[in-house]
Formats: C-alpha cells, sequence, structure tokens
C-alpha cells in the first residue's frame, strides 16, 4: 500500500468529441484522494478494484469538449462512468510515470530502453496494438528528446 500511495504515475484523456452527461467518460472521487490509505485498509481482501457500490464520497462526473486534455494523478480514485446515450464516446489515453531520481534501477531501465529503442525486458513481448513482438526501432529512428523531454525521462535532472 505505501508503494500504491508513494508511486506518482499521471493519467490523461484526450477527448475526440463532445462528452456531456449520460455519455460516459471520466468520474473521480476527489475526497477518496484525500483518505486513500485508511479506506483501502478497510476492504476486504481481493475486492474488485472496480467501485460498484454506493460509496460515501461524492463522485463527480467530468464533461469535456472535443479537443479537452483532462490530467490527473492516477493515486485520485477514478474511472469511467457507463455511456448511456446512443453516441459513442472516442477519447485517446495517456499514462506517464515521471522519473524519480531516487529509483536509480527503474531510471536505468528507462534510458537503456530510449537509448536502444528497445521495450523493457518486464513489459513483455507485445507493444500495444500490434500484432507479435516488435520494438521501438521498428516504427521509426529515434526521437530527439527537447530539454524537457529529457527531464521527463530521467536523462536531466530538474
Amino acid at each position: 500500500m505505501d508503494q500504491l500511495l508513494a508511486t506518482r504515475n499521471i493519467q490523461g484523456v484526450l477527448s475526440l468529441n463532445d462528452n456531456d452527461t449520460g455519455k460516459g467518460g471520466l468520474q473521480i472521487i476527489p475526497d477518496l484522494f484525500k483518505q486513500l490509505e485508511s479506506w483501502l485498509e478497510e476492504q476486504p481482501k481481493g475486492r474488485s478494484r472496480m467501485l460498484e457500490e454506493k460509496v460515501d464520497f461524492e463522485v463527480i462526473n467530468v464533461p469535456s469538449k472535443a479537443g479537452d486534455l483532462l490530467i490527473w494523478d492516477t493515486r485520485m480514485a477514478h474511472g469511467t462512468s457507463p455511456n448511456r446515450s446512443t453516441v459513442p464516446r472516442f477519447a485517446q489515453y495517456l499514462s506517464m510515470c515521471p522519473a524519480e531520481p531516487e529509483h536509480t534501477e527503474l531510471l536505468e531501465i528507462r534510458l537503456e530502453s530510449f537509448a536502444n529503442q528497445i521495450r523493457p525486458e518486464k513489459s513483455g513481448n507485445k507493444i500495444s496494438g500490434t500484432a507479435g513482438p516488435r520494438n521501438e526501432s521498428d516504427f521509426g529512428p529515434k526521437a530527439e528528446l527537447t530539454e524537457l523531454g529529457k527531464r521527463l525521462l530521467g536523462a536531466q535532472p530538474w
């Protein structure tokens, strides 16, 4: 649990069409974020990560317009509400785990992976959305990083 609370991951969703109430989309529970550690300790072992029961916290459905980018810390309870409309919802999800200088092993893996255009060994044998084993080098030359990109990757300190 300490690892869950200490890990800083950033997630986002880019809305590709308007997403009003009833079309599904991001829902968050900000107050649960403030009390996550104690709430998790009260949950039964093996409980599903999906919240299907009522909770004693306000659940906020976040509307968005085409082109809106919503960004949050993944430690905040979040999910997708059901699409009750007859119109599909189109979105692109993003995630990022910022490079933390104290995580030296992870930082070394990340830098090696970028430098050699290979995925880390523990990531499995597949890049999401592709058939069979592929490496980043199969998709073109290595990216040129900006100063911000170097910091995000962990190649330069903040």
